[in-house]
């Protein structure tokens, strides 16, 4: 069961590589797993975790900014957000700080 909150802090795992291609983005592991994120919300999503860097960053924040770059309920925000990065993080993706 994923444990992960809309307050949990959370990172990009260091070892990943990702390139930016039209609207996807390519996520590459060290065990060689490709991830692709093939929409714009999710792009902009790994955009803003990118940009937190080490920091990191919470689903709450990323709701934050999806609803107002993309017009979208703030309830749909935040279960979309929520959604994202408990999905990445069953992948290994992202870890909780």
């Amino acid at each position: 069961m994923n444990t992960i909150t809309e307050t949990t802090k959370l990172a990009i795992r260091p070892g990943l590589s990702s390139r930016d291609v039209g609207q996807k983005v390519f996520i590459l592991s060290r065990e060689s797993r490709m991830h692709i994120l093939d929409n714009r919300s999710a792009s902009f999503l790994w955009e803003l975790l990118e940009k937190a860097g080490t920091r990191g960053t919470d689903a709450a924040e990323l709701a934050i900014a999806l609803g107002h770059r993309f017009d979208v309920a703030a309830d749909v925000a935040r279960r979309d957000s929520l959604a994202f990065v408990r999905e990445l993080s069953d992948l290994r993706v992202l870890e909780a700080l």
